[in-house]
């Protein structure tokens, strides 16, 4: 078995030792179960051990016939999206200017969690205002968020991001039905 996996631009080199039970992804008998890993449907797709958003490894083993498509596309691919999107992967990905798939939505972490997790948040004091303010990081650079800020009379802060494509209506429309 090979020591070593390989980024396909060799930047990056991740020990086997790492991929813990690699071993046993080559094992026949595991190979021969024939049925998913997590349910008792037939495995038949192939799932990457290193999840294809942190990029394509040259070399690096794969769980061929070993999940289920359900399984693999959305309990699998859910955990995928939260870890690429929502940890500190996400943050990462955003430094680095590491981008998605070309048919995947686009997220902006900082804006909106992906698959049931939450948004990235970072934040930083502006002594210009005098109240905390979130940060989004593209391409190695930190800039505020595009948001606004309400500050209650005990000082608490309240941060509601406003996306790129938010327009008034999008706002106002959730709250045209309160009775205040």
């Amino acid at each position: 078995m090979n020591n070593n996996y390989r980024a396909a631009d060799d930047s990056i080199r991740i020990s086997s030792a790492l991929l813990a039970g690699a071993d046993l992804l080559d094992n026949e008998y595991m190979k021969g179960l024939g049925h998913c890993l997590y349910c008792p449907s037939p495995a038949n797709s192939m799932e990457h051990v290193l999840p294809a958003a942190f990029g394509e490894f040259a070399g690096a083993p794969n769980l061929e016939n070993r999940v289920c498509d359900e399984c693999n596309n959305k309990r699998l691919g859910v955990l995928d999206e939260q870890l690429a999107r929502c940890g500190p992967e996400g943050f990462f990905r955003k430094w680095y200017g590491i981008q998605g798939r070309a048919h995947h939505d686009k997220v902006n972490p900082f804006y909106r969690g992906s698959a049931g997790g939450r948004r990235q948040e970072f934040s930083a004091w502006d002594p210009v205002w005098g109240v905390e303010v979130n940060l989004e990081v593209e391409n190695g650079h930190a800039r505020q968020l595009r948001e606004l800020i309400f500050v209650e009379s005990s000082g608490k802060t309240h941060h509601l991001p406003i996306r790129e494509d938010t327009t008034a209506p999008g706002i106002q429309r959730p709250w045209s039905s309160q009775a205040f």
